[in-house]
């Protein structure tokens, strides 16, 4: 049936889903949106060529020209080479930017074939996206192409060099520069020198630092936040880097858990580390709030942190029960009712559990708590505040609203249900208003509307729920959930 369909005339029932690409034109230079296109015509045109085959494309291009340069970089970038030569065959003239897709897609193969047959359009492009991919020896073929063209091949722009440099692609950017397919300027930026440092491209700053870039404290904090070892003694080492780091270096060291270079930093660059902003958290609280107890216990022991306040708040509030049951046993700073609402919020009931027990067993470490203990006078106690209760409900976390209402008298206020309405935790909802007597606002009602919760909201109205609703109810429906008028 398809080869009867072929020799019909107007547009054919199978050619019209590509309808939507007719207005889609190859760019001068290949960017993620013509990416995003052309994977969506892969996705559509597979099936297309398994039912009909290569010899439908024919008809497929005469009706929706735009298909052409589409389907020509589809093969390129699956590196499907009998398609891109059947394409081209169709149309031996396209002036689609077909080069600078090969050069995206890194096909060295269809790169040659296009200059072999005249498709230097997007040329400088091309240059471009060899040079981010690391591929000399596309470059080469580029640089040595036949000038021919109105886009003739003679030099790399900015973006080409600047990604080469980004990606640590040292002999690409020292081939550009010394074969002038390239302006040595767009190399000195600082940022371009700190985003290298930051990602460890250590050959890649030896050699910016070598024709003089611009550089700032930045390269070496950012190097130390990743990791970067290798990189950060090499600036400590180096007689010209007097630019140093600052806190940032030990305090992003510390949050991604890197223990070899907070020892680096402490052995040898103490003085810069210490000038903490007075706003900053301190290693100590950053390393405990991301779980790393080696390097707490690395700042603990040789003093390296002025500060740890907040330590076991920040460690509470990520669920690190091992580094709270540390700090707790050495340090002497304490946690305040905010590691146990921010734990709770959170759903770390393990941690919360553990913090209540504490302050229970640290409440009747005192010669009045032993009296009521032996007198069998016990007490439910506030170890958290309101937000506990309120922020687990917001949540939905059930089991963490049942806990704290078995263990602990703080209680909650109208804001758990009316925060669990808006999130559609129909079960919080439920067990609150039938075990607690705080119950909830108009706003339980407001926001289930303006958030189209119809179910939330059909049983809060059979159960009739005594605050029942403003008019925003009604005025947040029309705006979104209309079947709820």
């Amino acid at each position: 049936m398809h080869v009867v369909v072929a020799y019909q005339h107007g547009i054919q029932d199978d050619v019209r889903p590509f309808l939507e690409f007719a207005a889609v034109s190859s760019p001068d230079a290949i960017d993620s949106a013509y990416v995003s296109i052309v994977n969506q015509c892969h996705a559509m045109l597979m099936p297309w060529l398994a039912t009909f085959g290569p010899s439908r494309l024919g008809k497929l291009f005469e009706c929706i020209p735009a298909m052409h340069h589409l389907v020509t970089c589809v093969a390129i970038c699956s590196v499907d080479h009998p398609l891109l030569v059947h394409c081209l065959r169709q149309q031996p003239q396209s002036s689609a930017n077909l080069l600078g897709m090969a050069a995206y897609a890194n096909n060295t193969r269809a790169c040659e074939y296009l200059i072999a047959h005249n498709h230097t359009r997007g040329a400088l492009d091309a240059m471009d996206w060899a040079a981010i991919n690391g591929n000399l020896d596309m470059i080469v073929q580029l640089r040595h192409a036949p000038r021919n063209h109105s886009g003739a091949i003679q030099q790399c722009l900015d973006k080409g060099l600047q990604g080469a440099a980004l990606n640590g692609h040292r002999p690409i950017v020292q081939y550009l520069l010394d074969y002038d397919l390239a302006p040595i300027t767009s190399l000195h930026h600082p940022k371009l020198f700190n985003v290298c440092a930051s990602r460890g491209h250590l050959a890649m700053i030896q050699y910016m630092f070598a024709l003089g870039c611009s550089f700032t404290t930045d390269a070496m904090d950012a190097a130390a936040t990743n990791g970067h070892l290798d990189v950060v003694q090499w600036m400590h080492a180096s007689k010209q880097w007097d630019q140093g780091c600052t806190y940032v270096a030990l305090a992003g060291a510390c949050r991604n858990g890197h223990l070899e270079m907070v020892t680096f930093l402490h052995r040898h660059r103490a003085h810069d580390c210490c000038r903490r902003p007075y706003i900053a958290q301190s290693a100590l609280e950053i390393a405990a709030a991301n779980g790393h107890l080696d390097i707490v216990m690395y700042l603990h022991v040789h003093r390296f942190s002025d500060s740890a306040l907040c330590a076991m708040d920040a460690a509470a509030e990520h669920g690190h029960l091992h580094v709270l049951q540390w700090l707790h046993l050495h340090r002497s700073e304490g946690f305040t009712s905010r590691a146990v609402d921010l734990a709770a919020k959170h759903n770390h009931i393990d941690v919360v559990r553990w913090l209540v027990s504490i302050s229970a067993c640290q409440k009747h470490s005192t010669f009045l708590g032993q009296l009521m203990a032996r007198l069998g006078v016990f007490q439910r106690q506030y170890f958290c505040t309101t937000r506990a209760m309120d922020d687990a409900a917001a949540n939905g976390h059930l089991e963490m609203v049942q806990w704290l209402h078995e263990h602990t008298g703080a209680g909650c206020t109208v804001a758990a249900v009316d925060q669990a309405a808006r999130g559609n935790h129909l079960g919080v909802v439920q067990w609150l208003l039938f075990n607690r007597r705080e119950g909830g606002s108009t706003d339980a009602m407001d926001f289930a509307a303006a958030n189209g919760h119809l179910e939330m909201l059909q049983w809060l109205h059979q159960n009739k729920y005594a605050p029942g609703c403003t008019t925003k109810a009604m005025d947040n429906a029309s705006r979104g959930a209309l079947e709820m008028r």
